[in-house]
């Protein structure tokens, strides 16, 4: 049996001989008295007070009356029931209704911070090592920018390393790369916790200039979050140091790291063209479109930055496209924690219309 009770009366719940648990089904805070009769008084001895969510066993002894102390709260009478149990939805109703926050807002761990990577830096610190146990996930921010060029050289390594709780043996670690851009290249990432500490390094790619971290932030979070980490830039959307300007988002967050004007570009014959597409961390789609001017006259190949001067390694080998009239291919290639760099090569004597878009594919 389970009905609604008020503060005005008292119902008679159970008779005489009847055994079973009084459940008070209330999520929104409200209490109960129960008693032998009617009269429900606070202070009787024989009156007791079932918080919300709670149980109390009925022996069949005496008669059971119940009454609402404030609001409207359901009651039941589970005849025969021994213990009842809340589920995890209901205590979950009732946490959010009493106003407890069910994820504790992030913790900043670091605060706008402006940092010099040194020229050719080496694992320098920028966090850490600190302890993280509280929070399941992480959270970065940060705008990383380069005096001069982007190309070959202005790129950081950043090495986010969880160790044991003394902050002595490295237990995981990813390596994420991004440029520096002259514009500035803003960077957003997250991830779970791996370990009791957490330390963030930092090393560069160019030998002779200093690049600057400026507003970085950093929160530990009790918000769960995806298996993967996820780092995220946006295409490089200027004309600076030989590189075409992409568009699209600034961050790539709608997983569309770049895409060539829509009216395409011309390359040339017997030149390139290079773009820097948003940094990504997985499977990324490639739509790539050519006038076509004879058989075989564009040639693309994809590289990702790795450490060292002009030094770079092939994610996927050359793509070539063209034949007569517009062709259009689409290559899935990976990202490995850093930006792509694509080269589109005219190798025809004559000039050449290229469209080029890149999706990062969603996480599974």
């Amino acid at each position: 049996m389970q009905i609604q009770v008020n503060t005005l009366q008292p119902f008679h719940l159970a008779m005489l001989g009847r055994k079973g648990s009084i459940v008070n089904l209330d999520t929104s805070g409200n209490s109960i008295f129960v008693g032998p009769q009617a009269g429900m008084i606070s202070g009787d001895p024989d009156n007791y007070i079932l918080g919300p969510l709670n149980s109390g066993y009925h022996d069949g002894s005496r008669e059971a009356w119940v009454q609402a102390i404030t609001g409207t709260p359901q009651v039941a009478f589970m005849e025969g029931l021994v213990n009842w149990q809340p589920s995890p939805a209901q205590v979950q109703a009732l946490l959010i209704s009493s106003g407890i926050p069910l994820i504790a807002a992030p913790k900043q761990l670091l605060a706008s911070a402006s940092i010099t990577i040194a020229a050719n830096a080496s694992n320098q610190v920028i966090f850490g090592p600190s302890d993280i146990t509280a929070f399941l996930s992480y959270e970065i921010e940060f705008t990383a920018t380069a005096s001069v060029g982007v190309i070959p050289n202005n790129y950081i390594d950043f090495f986010v390393q969880w160790m044991d709780s003394t902050g002595t043996f490295v237990l995981y670690e990813e390596k994420w790369t991004v440029p520096a851009l002259g514009s500035g290249a803003h960077v957003v990432g997250t991830g779970p916790c791996y370990g009791s500490q957490l330390q963030i390094l930092a090393s560069s790619h160019d030998p002779a200039n200093a690049m600057t971290l400026t507003g970085l932030r950093l929160y530990g979070s009790s918000r769960p979050t995806q298996r993967n980490s996820d780092w995220r830039t946006g295409p490089c959307t200027s004309s600076q140091n030989g590189l075409d300007p992409l568009t699209g988002s600034s961050l790539g967050l709608d997983y569309m790291l770049g895409t060539a004007p829509a009216g395409g570009i011309t390359i040339a014959a017997g030149t390139n063209r290079q773009w820097l597409f948003g940094t990504y961390n997985g499977d990324v789609q490639f739509t790539l479109k050519s006038s076509g001017i004879t058989t075989n006259s564009l040639t693309f190949n994809f590289q990702a930055p790795t450490l060292g001067t002009s030094a770079f390694y092939t994610v996927t080998q050359d793509v070539t496209i063209g034949a007569a009239g517009n062709v259009v291919a689409t290559l899935t290639t990976f990202a490995p924690r850093a930006p792509l760099i694509v080269t589109a090569t005219n190798n025809a004597g004559v000039s050449d219309q290229v469209y080029i878009t890149a999706i990062g594919l969603p996480h599974t």
